[in-house]
């Protein structure tokens, strides 16, 4: 996976890019209220990256975390001797 560091950044890139147009769920967003909320965690290791994105609902009206709030996961994973992506929905 090392030998291929540009094919990784672009994915990097992109997110950063996300974040910077303030596209994301943190405190002081520009999203509406009720707006869905995505959160992503990413995993390096020697065999693969894997980019793991989560949709949650928004917290209720008095800003108590709502039940059930994952509505949805997704994986995106890059074996390190391969350039296809694979897509898992979870």
């Amino acid at each position: 996976m090392l030998d291929r560091p540009a094919a990784h950044g672009n994915v990097l890139a992109c997110a950063r890019h996300r974040l910077a147009a303030g596209e994301h769920g943190s405190a002081g967003n520009k999203r509406s209220p009720g707006a869905l909320t995505p959160y992503a965690s990413a995993t390096v290791t020697p065999e693969y990256f894997s980019v793991t994105f989560n949709k949650v609902k928004p917290l209720n009206p008095d800003e108590a975390a709502p039940a059930d709030a994952l509505l949805g996961r997704t994986r995106l994973t890059v074996p390190s001797d391969s350039v296809e992506v694979r897509v898992e929905h979870l």
